[in-house]
């Protein structure tokens, strides 16, 4: 099973944290911050860490259709670890 976590809500207007992506796949474990591979610091332009996520999938030699969980923060809750699951 692979698990996506993206970190900022795509569609949030909260920007108090900087972007991130993080794969979990049996033993292979993946987090990044977009601005170390935009090399941007507090890139706001972007609104996914697109980097972040495809560098993990390219690694990890999966791709977005192999995600079985994607779990973002909740939009407006300023993702205090609290997570909704799509399938």
């Amino acid at each position: 099973m692979l698990i996506a976590g993206i970190y900022d809500f795509p569609l949030s207007q909260l920007r108090g944290h900087d972007k991130g992506a993080a794969l979990i796949n049996d033993n292979f474990v993946y987090a990044y911050e977009e601005a170390k591979l935009s090399t941007v610091k507090d890139d706001y332009i972007s609104s996914t860490p697109e980097r972040s996520l495809f560098s993990g999938l390219a690694l990890s030699g999966k791709d977005p259709t192999n995600v079985s969980l994607w779990c973002f923060p909740t939009p407006g809750g300023g993702g205090h670890g609290i997570f909704q699951k799509l399938m």
